[in-house]
């Protein structure tokens, strides 16, 4: 019989907190296969998962060729009716996980996400995110929502139908940045969303040289999701033209935001105050956008600014 959920776990020399991811897995009480997806270790990742005596555990390799890839390489294999994705070196809370899949199972729904607590490199947990007061976490058609705002805590905090995947498609490899947010658009132009609660599914390890740690936004990485997401007929086809193209700009706007923000932790006024500007004139309603260029004018930063961009 095939089991309910297929937990993908796309992993790259993360052999010192495979163990424990994996092992997070096998807490599930439903009827579940872990996939490990090798993408190119050149550590000993697989030997690490593969000392695991687990029949519900199996390894697959593949040459280096990144996360998307690796994820999709994964929804290949998988054959639960449910896939939820782990990073090789983070933990989910599988009582949760477990929680969200058999609510997710009572409906149509194709995805349901919740939230995550952050961990660093050695384990050390620093709390919940919880929603924000004034973005909560919408439930049903969740498109335009997405489309100002990419809410989906992360990746790890979701369970999906194995189906969706067939009527939306793979991972966009070709993608550099949010590629998540991508797929979360394209799924919720074609299915309804579901929020788990406030109780945390996932434990997201940040440390350096982690996916999470490095991400380092560049505007033009940035602005060909957008042109992608935007671009998508399924998209096009679920929001009228004029609203469709104030989002648009929106996300344009925060592309250059996090690309000015970049740019001031590194001291680079001039390129920060450009981006700022850029983000400015193409949405003058973002107040952090005016804050942030005034420091970029200055060319310093006031220490409250400091410690929130460090």
């Amino acid at each position: 019989m095939n089991p309910t959920l297929s937990i993908v776990v796309p992993a790259r020399n993360v052999a010192r907190w495979i163990d424990e991811a994996v092992r997070s897995a096998l807490g599930s009480r439903l009827a579940c296969e872990v996939l490990v997806v090798d993408d190119g270790s050149s550590d000993d990742t697989c030997c690490r998962v593969e000392q695991i005596r687990d029949s519900r555990v199996r390894v697959v390799r593949q040459r280096p060729l990144g996360l998307s890839s690796a994820r999709n390489r994964g929804i290949t294999e998988a054959t639960g009716q449910f896939i939820s994705f782990l990073d090789g070196d983070d933990c989910v809370l599988a009582a949760e996980l477990d929680r969200a899949v058999s609510r997710l199972a009572r409906t149509e729904a194709w995805v349901i996400y919740g939230e995550t607590m952050i961990m660093d490199s050695l384990g050390r947990v620093f709390g919940a995110r919880p929603p924000p007061l004034f973005a909560p976490r919408p439930e049903g058609d969740v498109l335009r929502a997405l489309l100002a705002r990419n809410f989906i805590a992360s990746t790890g905090a979701t369970a999906i139908r194995r189906i969706a995947f067939e009527s939306v498609g793979r991972y966009a490899p070709e993608l550099v940045r949010a590629q998540d947010w991508e797929m979360w658009c394209r799924l919720a132009a074609k299915g309804r969303f579901l929020y788990a609660g406030p109780r945390p599914i996932l434990l997201r390890r940040v440390r350096v040289g982690s996916v999470s740690a490095t991400i380092g936004l560049s505007a033009a990485e940035m602005l060909r999701t957008i042109e992608v997401v935007f671009s998508n007929a399924d998209v096009v086809g679920a929001i009228p033209r004029e609203r469709l193209r104030t989002l648009e700009r929106m996300q344009i706007a925060f592309a250059h935001v996090v690309a000015g923000t970049e740019c001031l932790r590194a001291r680079r006024f001039d390129e920060a105050r450009r981006a700022l500007a850029r983000a400015l004139a193409m949405d003058p309603t973002r107040p952090e956008a005016g804050v942030l260029l005034l420091a970029a004018l200055a060319r310093r930063l006031p220490s409250s600014l400091e410690r929130r961009l460090k």
